[in-house]
């Protein structure tokens, strides 16, 4: 049944993360964060939530450094790019929701001494 519900969260960050990224309602997207943080405060503060954390951050950087290279692509052209430094706005804000969050994660594992839900 763990197996089940740590499915399901992952799947629930996967989904806010993905719609932070083109969301532009300021309300929405405080929305988002908020329940992107509590999806991640279900897993518990982990060893093993650490290094998906972590993934998740190395592959954020990569899309951010793409989103801005799609970027100098289409100025390189003449294109309008307002929309795309947008998209690049909302993704470098989830970049630092992320690592936010791992100091935060850090700092409770420090704090306690002990690691929850391990």
């Amino acid at each position: 049944m763990w197996e089940l519900s740590h499915f399901v969260v992952q799947q629930n960050i996967r989904r806010f993360s993905d719609q932070l990224r083109s969301e532009t309602d300021a309300m929405r997207r405080g929305r988002l964060q908020r329940l992107l943080v509590e999806e991640e405060d279900r897993l518990g503060f982990t060893v093993e939530r650490l290094e998906e954390l972590d993934r998740a951050i190395a592959d954020g950087d990569k899309r951010v450094e793409f989103q801005r290279t799609k970027i100098d692509n289409l100025k390189n052209c003449g294109c309008d790019v307002r929309a795309a430094k947008a998209v690049l706005r909302n993704m470098e804000e989830i970049q630092s929701i992320y690592k936010q969050y791992r100091l935060m994660l850090l700092q409770a594992i420090d704090r306690n001494g002990v690691i929850n839900g391990a």
